[in-house]
């Protein structure tokens, strides 16, 4: 299921968009790219933090580095580097970050070069999702297929048979594999979806597929009782 995602954004953030991006930036940090350092998640957490209030204007070289690396405010930005060093050696890490697979999802916080200004990437919905296979979803595919096959096989060719059995096959094959695989879903503030939209969302999927098919095998069981 792919996330859409909005324009970058900068300001003015909705209260439930500073606390998606907060936890996105907490779960950047707790990441081995950076909770192995202290002047990484320092200006991070320092930029990310002014451009959710509303001040983004004071992100500016020689403040970081008087506010974040505690130089005097006079230093020499030429000769001590810090502030650029250390964001440059950031957006490699974000980067490194968004390339790992299961980040796909997430919002992106973004440190583009030549600012100090971080840019984020707000989904269109919270719910967005992303579902990697697992063996269950392998195994229900697999033992669906073979069913299916062993259906066209001894199962004589009549409409009414054969489709209402695949219309049964099909949809318990699918409610089987979405109830695996929903129970994997995550939203981007870390919750899991609750157990009755998933049960709901699964009746949904599957719900008229196997009404058909089990109308079509009253059926054909009618005629058959009439010859």
């Amino acid at each position: 299921m792919e996330p859409s995602q909005a324009p970058v954004r900068h300001a003015p953030f909705s209260p439930e968009e500073r606390v998606a991006i907060r936890k996105q930036l907490e779960r950047m940090l707790a990441n081995s790219l950076f909770k192995n350092s202290k002047r990484y998640p320092n200006l991070l957490r320092y930029v990310v933090e002014h451009t959710l209030e509303g001040d983004p204007s004071e992100l500016k070289e020689r403040r970081l580095g008087v506010q974040v690396f505690g130089r005097e405010p006079d230093y020499d930005t030429n000769a001590d580097p810090i502030v650029r060093a250390t964001a440059g050696e950031i957006r490699k890490r974000i980067a490194q970050y968004y390339h790992e697979q299961g980040h796909e999802a997430e919002i992106r916080i973004e440190l583009l070069p030549g600012s100090y200004v971080p840019e984020f990437g707000i989904f269109c919905f919270v719910g967005s999702v992303v579902v990697e296979p697992t063996a269950g979803h392998v195994i229900v595919l697999g033992a669906g297929v073979l069913l299916l096959f062993v259906i066209l096989a001894l199962v004589p060719w009549r409409w009414e048979v054969t489709g209402g059995l695949l219309l049964v096959v099909m949809s318990v094959i699918v409610g089987v594999t979405y109830a695996i695989a929903s129970a994997a879903i995550v939203r981007q503030d870390g919750s899991r979806l609750p157990l009755a939209v998933r049960v709901i969302t699964t009746v949904v999927f599957t719900g008229p597929p196997l009404v058909a098919g089990t109308l079509f095998l009253v059926h054909h069981r009618s005629l058959a009782a009439r010859a």
